[in-house]
């Protein structure tokens, strides 16, 4: 018997949200795919800063590079961290995803700092999203790949992929930037984008998506403008809900009209898991 539209998901309270929905419908017409929000009951809200921006395309991230430089199936090549401060020898979680056949999986796991030395993860991964310290870190705290670092520092900053700046007193990375796995479908419902009020200027956001086996980002929405002397802050709230194909990628960029501003941003999501991986 054929699968009709009105075989989907209906059965959590989530699910049955009007655009949410939509999204499950539009994604099953479009994609052939079959998800629900409510088996996955997971939300995901991603933030980052960028202090010092250049007239520049560049990501909303920490690291002192314009954008991250993304690794290539099936290329697992982020295995350590370190700090920059020797004594530091905090746990601190990972989050990202590695690749396996050409497929995005998510992994995590804890591991303690040795200072200054590389401390190896378990396994490569080709993904950072997310770096949290159990204890505020001392130095600044990196994920990298196994290359040059000086006093635990990468020395070609393309082969780092997220940081804790704890010589600004954070405790996790901030990073507008994230992958989904294989078997999650992302519903966007909401960015939002911030200039600091340290220096006037104006400032341009967007937010990109790459998806499987492509190599360009392109723009999920439209750009939105900001200046310092008019507005500082907007939130786009999306509706209907824009989707984010599994196995993708999604990141926040930003042009400032003047070097040294301060970016802030920040989108979150609906979770929806692929029934067919269901039980997985």
């Amino acid at each position: 018997m054929a699968f009709s539209v009105s075989d989907l998901s209906t059965d959590w309270p989530i699910d049955q949200d009007a655009f949410v929905r939509l999204a499950i419908q539009e994604i099953w017409s479009t994609y052939g795919k079959n998800v629900s929000a409510g088996l996955k009951r997971k939300t995901l809200n991603k933030f980052g800063r960028k202090i010092n921006g250049l007239i520049d395309d560049q990501t909303v991230w920490e690291v002192p590079a314009l954008t991250e430089t993304y690794l290539t199936p099936n290329n697992n090549l982020i295995t350590h961290i370190s700090s920059s401060n020797a004594a530091d020898t905090m746990s601190v979680a990972f989050e990202g995803h590695y690749f396996d056949a050409g497929d995005l999986y998510f992994g995590a796991e804890t591991l303690n700092l040795t200072g200054q030395t590389p401390a190896a993860l378990s396994r490569g991964y080709a993904r950072c999203s997310r770096l949290r310290a159990i204890d505020g870190p001392a130095g600044d705290v990196w994920a990298h790949q196994n290359t040059s670092i000086t006093a635990g520092v990468p020395t070609d900053f393309t082969t780092a992929h997220n940081v804790i700046k704890g010589t600004d007193n954070r405790t996790q990375s901030y990073k507008c930037a994230t992958t989904l796995s294989y078997r999650d479908w992302g519903i966007l419902t909401t960015s939002a984008y911030g200039i600091a009020r340290k220096q006037g200027g104006a400032m341009d956001f967007e937010l990109l998506i790459k998806l499987q086996g492509e190599t360009a980002f392109t723009p999920v929405y439209g750009q939105a403008e900001l200046d310092t002397g008019a507005t500082s802050f907007f939130q786009q709230n999306y509706k209907p809900y824009v989707i984010i194909p599994a196995n993708s990628d999604i990141r926040m960029q930003f042009n400032p009209s003047v070097t040294g501003m301060q970016a802030n941003g920040s989108f979150s999501m609906i979770l929806a898991l692929d029934r067919e991986f269901a039980n997985e």
